[in-house]
């Protein structure tokens, strides 16, 4: 096989690569839950050795990568001046350091700003992953598209990859798609991009970009656009429901929906005693009631928090919620003796009328579906004006 044939075919198998990836990214995650549960057993004693560990690891293999990579090339130059590599190989130590600096607290922040708990190993096996394909899809785009406008093709690519991600998750019972989890996972997808640049970039810090690569980039960017504002109409904009014997709730279905379906005649199953979501039966991939399932999962793990903390006319109002529009996710024995009678004696009066179910996060707080749609639209408007403004410019480079 000849080098321009080998050439072309190294794109390719990386795209197939990375299509499996993500592939299996997917298809992983009714799975989760599962895994999160024996790594949380068996490891998060040790997760702080475990993550600071990792980290290191990842610092010493981008540090002598790098210095071997400047070694090499300096093989290559003419001049010889060592004093000149002196100061290539300096520059490249201190970005790498500033690098795995960026990298430990950027997934520290990751891990940490996921309220939900007990996930952090998890959390940080995702994240790696994540890190992972991100190279993969890198080394995908770069045979077709070159120099830094591969980098930037490829972060929104990544950006597709997290939301279609989330999308997946909203489809799973007891699972959720959220758009902070997006942000995550593109901020996670950037740390990987920056390291793979620290390491294989070349000495000029100075970027160009083509005309011609302007068409893709434009045309990803208007893809993340439109999947993410289809994202927020699907899994971020709902209903606030106020009800005098429970508060405040949000939810993606309206009320007389929610009556409905509470009271259907097809009952899903009970939760097992003490309402632990880790044990209920787990029923396959894209069950019908998935939605409905996950909302009613979310107040019970709010009221199991809320109990937890002491806030117990809280957890008596997310009992409520549970009881009255998911009925047939509630246990009737578990809280048959928490009665409000009972909870004004023991706890003095308290306006539930006035609680408000907050924990919910599949609802963009005040934002209404033309909000979206204007914004999109807007966006689009703009990216169509960019990319008429640089099919127009003369020359044949545009500076960054």
């Amino acid at each position: 096989m000849g080098t321009d044939q080998k050439a072309r075919k190294r794109p390719m198998t990386w795209t197939v690569a990375s299509l499996v990836s993500v592939l299996a990214l997917y298809y992983s995650a009714p799975y989760v839950r599962e895994l999160q549960i024996m790594l949380r057993r068996a490891l998060q004693d040790y997760f702080d050795s475990i993550f600071k560990g990792t980290v290191g690891l990842l610092g010493a293999g981008l540090l002598v990568s790098g210095i071997y990579l400047e070694l090499h090339r300096a093989k290559g130059d003419e001049a010889g001046n060592s004093r000149r590599l002196g100061l290539i190989m300096l520059r490249k130590v201190a970005l790498i350091v500033l690098v795995v600096v960026l990298y430990y607290f950027g997934l520290f922040y990751a891990i940490c700003t996921n309220p939900a708990r007990g996930v952090r190993i998890i959390e940080f096996i995702h994240l790696f992953e994540y890190s992972l394909i991100t190279i993969l899809v890198l080394k995908a785009v770069s045979g077709f598209i070159h120099g830094y406008a591969g980098y930037l093709a490829a972060f929104l690519l990544m950006y597709l990859v997290g939301l279609g991600d989330e999308a997946v998750q909203g489809y799973i019972a007891r699972r959720v798609g959220e758009f902070r989890d997006i942000r995550i996972n593109a901020i996670v997808a950037g740390l990987a991009l920056i390291s793979a640049w620290a390491i294989f970039s070349p000495r000029s810090l100075s970027a160009k970009l083509e005309r011609r690569q302007v068409r893709p980039i434009l045309i990803l960017t208007t893809l993340c656009v439109l999947a993410s504002a289809a994202f927020i109409l699907c899994f971020h904009i709902g209903y606030r429901i106020e009800n005098e014997n429970c508060g405040v709730l949000y939810s993606l279905y309206s009320e007389k929906e929610l009556l409905d379906r509470s009271s259907g005649t097809l009952a899903g199953p009970l939760l097992p005693p003490g309402g632990s979501v880790s044990l209920a039966e787990i029923r396959g991939y894209w069950a019908a009631q998935n939605f409905y399932e996950t909302e009613a999962h979310k107040h019970l793990a709010e009221r199991e928090k809320l109990r937890n903390e002491g806030h117990y006319w809280g957890a008596f109002c997310e009992e409520q919620i549970r009881q009255i529009y998911y009925s047939k996710y509630t246990n009737p024995d578990e809280w048959k003796e928490w009665t409000r009678e009972r909870m004004t004696e023991k706890f003095g009066d308290y306006d539930t009328s006035s609680f408000v179910s907050f924990h919910h996060d599949l609802v963009f707080r005040g934002w209404k579906a033309w909000h979206v749609l204007t914004s999109a639209f807007a966006a689009c408007v703009l990216l169509l004006i960019v990319g008429i403004f640089c099919g127009g410019t003369r020359g044949e480079y545009a500076d960054i």
